[in-house]
């Protein structure tokens, strides 16, 4: 099944104009916070976050049997979208049942899979701590025997992720 990957027009881009995230409190990664107040032009800016998505993947995808089957890329964005959201929500005090399931999931994964979740969320941590928004992932049927991933974004507003 090959992977695609679609945004709804409606939420893609980001924010109303105005709209401007506030910092959070910082992680403890030597001063760097996960989100940073970004202007609305800036969250424009920001590449569609179901490509986002599909690259933040790649670590999980790489590993999926060829072709990989639709539970399979299922399981590996629910994987993706966890490593994306979770440490946004930790963040913002949010959602601490989140955070007590991966703690309580996470030991029971294969070693293999458990070091790759665990490295998306050093990534999203680091190298996407100013991308504000939050996923809820979907893969849906594209037609020839393809999957499309479909990316509901919500954004971080005065600091926190919607409830």
């Amino acid at each position: 099944m090959k992977l695609h990957r679609e945004q709804s027009s409606d939420e893609a881009g980001g924010a109303e104009p105005g709209v401007e995230p506030q910092p959070c409190a910082e992680e403890d990664l030597g001063g760097a916070r996960i989100t940073e107040a970004l202007a609305a032009a800036e969250l424009g800016a920001l590449p569609e976050l179901s490509a986002t998505l599909v690259r933040f993947a790649a670590p999980i995808l790489a590993v999926l049997p060829e072709p990989p089957s639709r539970a399979d890329l299922e399981l590996a964005m629910t994987y993706a979208m966890v490593a994306w959201n979770l440490p946004l929500f930790e963040q913002a005090g949010l959602h601490p049942e989140l955070s007590e399931a991966w703690q309580d999931a996470a030991p029971r994964l294969a070693p293999p899979v458990r070091a790759i979740v665990e490295g998306m969320l050093r990534e999203r941590r680091t190298t996407h701590r100013r991308d504000p928004r939050i996923a809820n992932v979907e893969v849906r049927d594209g037609g020839d025997g393809t999957a499309t991933v479909h990316a509901e974004v919500s954004l971080v507003v005065r600091g926190r992720p919607p409830r």
